[in-house]
């Protein structure tokens, strides 16, 4: 398949931020996300494993149509570290009309254990960067289940701010979750 490197709406998407370089997400890409993702149900608003087959589809029926908008629902981008992808992540649910979108980011459960904040902050200040510069949005808004609370601080200490939280959002096995929500403007 003959993946695009670009997305229009983000042609020069392509970029080195200290250590690491940030790249439109690839279609190679696919396996090892989905393997994270089903990994790591319990910190994520996916309930059950995704198929390679799934993944396929997502790919090319979601992920795929955005690189042409000029308005995509989502943009996607890959983090790398000496060419291997470390996380991955971006800007999802983008409301263009309002000018905000969802901050999304996750790891490989073993970065997690290792220097996972300063990834994490890697990734924000990036996305921050794009969102404001090239996109124009005023806003970014995370939502976080509440026991993750090292996320929550690292979102804090990237200026996000807390905006509220929604008792009983999620099921996860026998529980309901609260989820927290945060914004940061953009300015």
């Amino acid at each position: 398949m003959n993946w695009p490197s670009t997305y229009l709406r983000l042609p020069n998407l392509e970029q080195n931020l200290n250590v690491y370089s940030f790249c439109p997400i690839r279609y190679e890409d696919r396996e090892t996300i989905r393997e994270w993702r089903n990994c790591q149900t319990s910190v994520l608003r996916q309930n059950i494993a995704i198929t390679s087959e799934e993944q396929d589809t997502y790919f090319k029926s979601v992920i795929l149509p955005d690189f042409f908008s000029l308005e995509p629902k989502q943009i996607l981008v890959g983090m790398r570290s000496n060419k291997t992808l470390i996380a991955y992540g971006g800007l999802v649910h983008i409301d263009w009309l309002n000018r905000h979108a969802e901050l999304s980011f996750l790891t490989s459960g073993q970065m997690a254990a290792t220097n996972y904040k300063f990834i994490f902050h890697q990734f924000i200040s990036f996305a921050k960067l794009i969102s404001k510069n090239d996109l124009n949005l005023h806003k970014l808004v995370t939502e976080t289940f509440a026991f993750r609370t090292q996320e929550i601080q690292i979102l804090e200490q990237n200026g996000f701010a807390l905006e509220g939280q929604l008792n009983d959002q999620y099921l996860k096995g026998d529980t309901f979750i609260n989820s927290i929500l945060h914004g940061a403007i953009l300015g």
